[in-house]
């Protein structure tokens, strides 16, 4: 399978997928290449990866600097996904990753809450063209991540309830303190201006 040079990584990570999904219960069924798709000029792999032969899910790998939601590469695998049968879809561009659920023809794949997003792998730069050995361990790992959610979804049907990563976590969190902060400001200066009492109060608590 060839992809132009400064993508080869991308066959690499491909290799990784084929390895963790090289056996029942979970095997690889198919792989494809894409060079581009519409309004996507990057090449696109993937497999599709099922059990007993039966399609569970299409999993898409592209560039570090391609957005997982990005609507041209979702509604790919999700036409693709729709064609196999396969109730699942994921995008991994080797640095975030997603997993979703196969959406309905007519239903915008990008409309479409992940079932899971997985933590960022921080170590591979958005304009990384290649994967050194650790950066190889770790694509590794999350492949196998995704790997044991769709066995989940295989076996159970259902993901356990998503316990946010810490950098997502704080982000929102630093996100609603910047939303929050004017609001607060003004509202105290209201209460220190005509609530002298409260005031003394807040003097106390800083003490």
């Amino acid at each position: 399978m060839e992809t132009s040079r400064p993508y080869h990584f991308l066959t690499d990570a491909l290799s990784l997928l084929e390895a963790a999904f090289s056996q029942e219960p979970l095997a690889v069924l198919d792989t494809f290449a894409v060079p581009q798709i519409p309004g996507h000029p990057h090449p696109l792999l993937g497999a599709v990866v099922g059990s007993r032969h039966i399609p569970l899910a299409v999993v898409g790998l592209t560039k570090p600097d391609v957005a997982v939601d990005a609507a041209p590469v979702l509604e790919f695998l999700s036409l693709k996904a729709r064609a196999q049968r396969a109730p699942y879809m994921a995008v991994f561009n080797l640095r975030d990753a997603a997993l979703r659920p196969t959406p309905k023809l007519g239903t915008p794949a990008v409309s479409l809450e992940p079932l899971r997003r997985y933590a960022t792998l921080l170590d591979i730069a958005p304009q990384a063209d290649s994967l050194s050995h650790p950066m190889r361990l770790q694509v590794q790992r999350r492949i196998e991540e995704i790997m044991r959610d769709l066995l989940t979804l295989h076996t159970e049907g259902r993901l356990d309830l998503v316990v946010p990563d810490a950098t997502f976590f704080v982000q929102r969190l630093l996100r609603a303190v910047e939303v929050l902060k004017p609001h607060l400001k003004d509202a105290l200066a209201v209460e220190l201006r005509y609530k002298p009492q409260f005031a003394h109060q807040l003097e106390s608590w800083a003490i």
